[in-house]
């Protein structure tokens, strides 16, 4: 987890979103990117704009 922006999940938020999220594949390359800094960039760039 990064730093915090007034946009950024709460870890009881990011809790309940994982739980909808897909989980990794059994086969083909492994993740290489936290999904929890994915969806805080998305809300961060709707939250400010792209300027």
């Amino acid at each position: 987890m990064t730093t915090a922006h007034a946009s950024s999940l709460t870890c009881d938020q990011w809790d309940l979103l994982s739980a909808l999220s897909a989980g990794a594949k059994a086969t083909g390359r492994p993740r290489t990117v936290d999904l929890y800094d994915v969806v805080n960039a998305i809300l961060y760039l709707l939250m400010s704009g792209c300027a």
